[in-house]
């Protein structure tokens, strides 16, 4: 007897990646066109499913965990969905961590190298100065984009703590930009990775987030390369 086919969709994005709309309102969009079996595919996040499968239970609508993961391989980068796994297996969530980082450290090479070329005869503070109301803009488009402008939702903690922060990246930028125009990128850029290992330590002390051996060795072995980088 022949089955009758049903209306999937396994391939979607939220705003936990680069979607525009939260996995809530995902979920309702795809029961609101028949959908019959749902899978929220963000690209190399799973911090959404929880969410996800929530909503579709709460719509009586079947869910399946689902992740799109992005692959390079011999300079070829391709894009995988994975669905029905554990999302809280903490070997998957590394690994898609170590992917994003990935895909963040190659962009952050590549803002520095073209900082290195365009700093040449420009003083530090007004480089800086540049390059903060450029990423303003950017930010600030795209919190205008998601809808996420209410601002006085915001605790007066959070505020203070995200004003420190500011602060504290202010005169980040101001050292690195100072430090690239007195020394080479490939000495610069390394010592700069050596705020990870105090970022996980903290991490750990005033925000109880736990330390698995896999983050632990991570941390270590980029650790000593950037110190062998140093030293060469």
């Amino acid at each position: 007897m022949k089955q009758a086919p049903i209306n999937a969709d396994l391939h979607c994005h939220s705003v936990v990646s680069d979607g525009t709309l939260e996995p809530e309102a995902v979920a309702a969009r795809a029961h609101a066109n028949g959908v019959q079996l749902w899978a929220l595919t963000d690209h190399d996040e799973v911090s959404g499913q929880a969410r996800a499968c929530a909503a579709a239970r709460a719509l009586g609508m079947p869910y399946l965990t689902g992740t799109e993961i992005s692959v390079t391989f011999a300079g070829v980068t391709v894009h995988i969905l994975g669905l029905g796994f554990d999302a809280d297996d903490a070997a998957l969530r590394a690994g898609l961590e170590a992917t994003r980082g990935g895909r963040k450290e190659r962009a952050l090479e590549m803002a520095e190298g073209l900082a290195r070329v365009g700093i040449e005869g420009v003083p530090s503070n007004l480089a800086t100065a540049i390059r903060t109301v450029v990423i303003t803009l950017f930010a600030w488009a795209i919190v205008a984009w998601n809808g996420e402008v209410a601002v006085r939702s915001i605790s007066r903690r959070s505020m203070v703590f995200l004003v420190l922060s500011g602060v504290a990246t202010g005169i980040s930028w101001l050292a690195y930009f100072r430090a690239l125009q007195l020394a080479p990128a490939s000495r610069v850029s390394p010592i700069d990775k050596l705020s990870l290992p105090l970022t996980i330590v903290l991490a750990a002390l005033f925000l109880g987030e736990a330390v698995g051996w896999r983050l632990g060795l991570g941390v270590t072995l980029m650790t000593v390369g950037a110190v062998l980088t140093i030293g060469g």
